[in-house]
């Protein structure tokens, strides 16, 4: 026994009624029948409307997550652009810089520093362990298999922790840049709900 839960989206103008029989047939078709005496039947979906307004639906959908589990069907509204959002050249330089970032970050985590090594063994600074360097990539990777610290030289951490800052600062501008150009399109309303059941 588990729980079903999807947010469905509807135009701000579409009738209550209407929708509140697309959460209900969505209900029907995931609802546990065991639930309800063996029969397909969720018991209908009646969405609990709130006054909130969300700037995109990466927000409705992320407060609406944090409702699952009441099973209070919760509702709200959002705004979407008529048209499909095209970045700009600013958001699409921070988008490329945030790849780039991205990119080299990927490749220090996946690099097996030690393998293939001219050093025979590696101590770690931490523990003390001498590991044979022939075994990075089998019994372990850039982590000490005795206490799980990294092996890394520091300036190799150091670099991977000013990598991540710069992906992070980097993301949060290219969340604000193409939200606010969002912003300056023509915004239609939309109803989010939150439908959940057994299942």
């Amino acid at each position: 026994m588990g729980h079903a839960c999807e947010i469905l989206t509807f135009k701000e103008n579409t009738n209550k009624k209407t929708i509140a029989t697309e959460c209900t047939r969505w209900g029907d078709m995931n609802v546990d029948p065991y639930e309800h005496g063996g029969e397909c039947d969720c018991g209908g979906i009646s969405p609990y409307y709130t006054n909130r307004m969300f700037d995109t639906y990466e927000e409705a959908e992320k407060y609406l997550e944090s409702t699952f589990g009441n099973y209070r069907q919760t509702a709200v509204r959002y705004k979407a652009p008529v048209k499909p959002y095209k970045r700009s050249k600013t958001a699409e330089k921070l988008y490329e810089k945030y790849k780039k970032y991205n990119a080299e970050l990927n490749e220090l985590a996946n690099k097996l520093y030690y393998k293939d090594s001219k050093c025979k063994t590696v101590r770690c600074k931490h523990c003390g362990a001498t590991l044979p360097t022939e075994y990075c990539g089998k019994s372990y990777r850039n982590c000490c298999p005795v206490c799980n610290k990294d092996l890394r030289p520091q300036t190799v951490i150091n670099k991977i922790h000013s990598l991540n800052d710069k992906k992070n600062e980097t993301n949060k501008k290219l969340t604000e840049c193409e939200k606010a150009e969002k912003a300056k399109m023509k915004q239609e309303i939309y109803w989010a709900v939150a439908c959940e059941v057994h299942c």
